[in-house]
């Protein structure tokens, strides 16, 4: 009985005169082992970082909205308290200060009301927080609960 490997265009045969097809076999795997440690010519090398066995942190949702008399302020869909208007970089800083902490990440979400300024004034406090990443939500609010918005 004749068993044959197919491999690139190439017949390995097993037979009286071959080794046999597992011999063959590991032969190939040697081939492709031998061939996937030195890249060809011309590519190019990544160098991946090893996986991370735990998630990472979600990021914090922080939302400007409307409220009579200012503006409220709310953490993961909590609100702190309520912000007179024009928002106080100085209130702001001491309803966030307990609820963010250095190295969260943090979505900041403001009505379509919120003036650009007021926005400005918490991006500054967070970064005072020592928050580094931070991102804006360009959707329109939809509640409170810090949620998918809207596009």
């Amino acid at each position: 009985m004749m068993s044959t490997l197919v491999l690139v265009g190439a017949t390995l045969c097993a037979g009286p005169t071959h080794p046999g097809p597992a011999a063959a076999m590991a032969t190939v795997q040697g081939v492709l082992l031998h061939s996937l440690r030195r890249p060809p010519p011309g590519s190019i090398t990544v160098t991946l970082p090893p996986a991370s066995p735990t998630p990472p942190e979600p990021k914090r949702s922080v939302i400007l909205a409307p409220a009579p008399g200012g503006w409220s302020l709310h953490v993961d869909g909590v609100e702190l308290g309520r912000l007179a208007e024009p928002v106080d970089a100085e209130a702001a800083r001491l309803l966030l200060a307990g609820a963010v902490a250095a190295g969260d990440e943090v979505l900041i979400s403001a009505d379509a009301s919120a003036p650009y300024a007021h926005v400005v004034v918490l991006i500054d406090v967070l970064k005072g927080l020592g928050v580094e990443r931070f991102a804006l939500n360009i959707g329109t609010l939809e509640g409170l609960d810090g949620g998918s918005p809207s596009r």
